[in-house]
């Protein structure tokens, strides 16, 4: 008696819903009838057919199961899509035709599009047609029945029919906002590019806010031949009629930096910043995207106009090391292309400019870094080494124990070795990577520099035991460069037991890097006439190839790249030398058919370089250049 005061006591503790008796929980496979669970079987021996392409054989199962239950929307929408899979579309026809004979209600304008859509892929153009408008005719202002047929429409590609049912679909709600994005897309498929950004516009007028979800739809339509040319003059128009709607000047202003009319897009975004509620944050931001682009003139003066209107304000801070950075990748690129002269005067520009961001602002978080980052161009590029040693001291000394001063550390040690002190910078490296814990990046670059002063050494075996133990993971370029050394290493044994051919040729790698050009051209010389089958040949013939280009010797070096291809068709530098070839005859020389013509032989002789895209590049350069 006790048990079942207790068991009543619980089952009146428990919720409703525990309660509920068996017959009103979902119905599972056992609690189906005899009948249900048969054609649930079949109806999954149907699926599993289809899943195997083997589309007949379920098609028979699916036939039995809608006789037998019409009214299932799953049979019929399998079976329908088995009709359709194997172009039985008179029979996917005539099952959608019964199903509009059963007249559920709501169910009729999507058969009748479904039904329309089948009829036009059969080939009745005629009758899928008069199938759509028989739905229009009774639409009304119902915007759902229009968006039905569109997106029937849609399924078939009938572009130009489906912008007309959109357009009705305006006029007969008297709604002229609807569809805006969908009749923008469409017009952009057709090439009414006009009418496309009229949409756009219309869409920005209702919704500022969406300037940059038109600017996304955009990216791609503006690349299409022609949309440019045909959408720029509509959104100017636009803008000198309501030269107060903001979201059209910002349309127009990025439209005109996609374009690369970069003068005319700063004038634009000059107007836009004088209303902006933080000043200057746009034209900063335009002067960055037009750094980014190349286009540096027009950058420098965005970054300019910053520091002259906002000069109080947090974002010119921001401006001047955009300057200095600008300065700074404008450099590395005339560098990359003419040669460190060339780019001289813009490594200085950004050396000033990154000193006035240090005298304005000395307590700016990123004032570790800029001080870094001018001693680095005093080393790297400038060649200043004293300078570089006592602004690399001070950023160890001033800012201790910041990711500045530990990189200022790994930079002292790279000084050290170009400054012929490898004693010096082995043991900097050495105290790093140990005050670092021996792993991260830094550890490992650290690591890789021990290595490389091994090598310079001649002490082969060191060098090689230290890039062996390198974490081939922790980064992309010091992982290639310590691939690169040990594959060196394995596949140049020296014809006797002192390596005397590699070990030169390290010699002559450290005069490369401590820019000893002549020294390193006749140490490279020399190595190949006494070991001029060696398999380091190949090796020391593009390090002589650098060096002559480096010293500005264009017609020597070319021969020496070119020569390299010749003599050592499948060394790995094979490639890369004859890239170079092309790029002198490109770049340095200006002699197009003949880096035309080298380009070519490239492609043809290197189609799995890694350089192939780079090639196709400059190729299609200079084919837009008209050349």
């Amino acid at each position: 008696m006790r048990c079942l005061l207790l068991l009543t006591t619980i089952l009146m503790a428990l919720p409703a819903a525990a309660q509920r008796p068996r017959s009103v929980l979902p119905l599972t496979r056992e609690t189906l009838s005899p009948a249900d669970s048969a054609r649930a079987t079949r109806f999954a021996l149907a699926q599993s057919f289809l899943n195997a392409a083997q589309i007949e054989r379920a098609i028979v199962i699916l036939e039995d199961l809608i006789a037998e239950k019409p009214n299932d929307h799953a049979y019929y929408e399998a079976l329908k899509e088995a009709y359709e899979s194997v172009k039985q579309y008179e029979n996917a026809i005539g099952l959608v035709n019964e199903r509009l004979d059963l007249n559920r209600p709501g169910t009729a304008p999507l058969l009748m599009v479904e039904r329309a859509r089948l009829r036009y892929l059969n080939g009745d153009e005629a009758g899928a047609l008069d199938s759509w408008d028989a739905v229009l005719v009774s639409a009304g202002d119902q915007e759902r029945l229009y968006r039905l047929v569109y997106e029937s429409m849609m399924q078939v590609r009938l572009i130009d029919r489906a912008i007309i049912v959109l357009e009705r679909g305006r006029a007969s709600t008297k709604r002229p906002e609807l569809f805006q994005t969908e009749l923008a897309y469409l017009h952009g498929l057709v090439g009414a590019h006009d009418l496309a950004m009229a949409e756009y516009l219309a869409l920005l007028k209702a919704n500022a806010r969406q300037i940059n979800y038109v600017r996304s739809r955009l990216s791609q339509a503006l690349q299409q031949e022609g949309a440019m040319e045909a959408s720029l003059p509509i959104v100017r128009t636009h803008v000198a009629q309501q030269p107060s709607n903001r979201s059209f000047r910002e349309l127009y202003a990025w439209m005109l930096t996609e374009n690369g009319d970069y003068e005319a897009a700063l004038a634009e975004y000059r107007t836009l910043s004088q209303e902006e509620a933080q000043a200057g944050h746009i034209l900063f931001d335009f002067a960055t995207q037009a750094a980014d682009l190349g286009a540096f003139d027009v950058a420098a003066g965005a970054f300019d106009e910053v520091l002259t209107r906002h000069p109080e304000t947090p974002v010119a801070a921001e401006a001047q090391l955009g300057l200095a950075g600008m300065h700074r990748r404008q450099a590395d690129r005339l560098s990359a292309s003419l040669g460190e002269e060339e780019a001289r005067p813009h490594y200085e520009s950004a050396l000033a400019a990154y000193r006035r961001f240090l005298d304005a602002y000395p307590t700016h978080a990123e004032s570790p870094e800029t001080l870094r980052r001018i001693g680095e161009l005093q080393h790297t590029v400038l060649h200043r080494y004293e300078d570089a040693e006592l602004t690399l001291l001070e950023v160890v000394q001033r800012y201790t124990n910041t990711r500045a001063a530990l990189q200022a550390r790994f930079d002292l040690g790279r000084l050290a070795i170009d400054r012929n002190r490898l004693e010096e910078g082995r043991i900097i490296f050495e105290r790093l990577e140990a005050s670092l814990g021996h792993s991260g990046a830094l550890a490992e670059r650290a690591r890789f520099e021990r290595a490389l002063i091994q090598f310079y050494q001649g002490d082969l075996e060191t060098a090689g035991a230290l890039v062996t133990t390198l974490n081939q993971n922790a980064s992309t370029d010091i992982a290639n460069d310590a691939i690169a050394l040990r594959v060196l290493l394995l596949e140049n044994p020296g014809p006797d037991s002192a390596n005397a051919a590699v070990q030169h040729f390290a010699a002559a790698k450290l005069l490369y890097r401590q820019r000893q050009l002549e020294a390193t051209i006749d140490a490279a010389e020399q190595l190949l006439s006494y070991w001029g089958q060696h398999p380091i040949a190949d090796d020391a013939r593009f390090l002589r190839g650098q060096a002559l280009l480096d010293a500005g010797r264009l017609p020597e070096a070319l021969l020496a790249f070119g020569e390299l291809a010749l003599i050592h068709p499948e060394s790995p530098l094979a490639d890369r030398s004859l890239f170079n070839y092309a790029t002198i005859l490109d770049i340095r020389m200006q002699q197009v058919s003949e880096a035309r013509a080298a380009y070519a032989d490239f492609l043809l002789r290197y189609p799995s370089s890694l350089l192939v895209p780079e090639v196709r590049a400059r190729l299609r350069a200079l084919r837009e250049a008209g050349v």
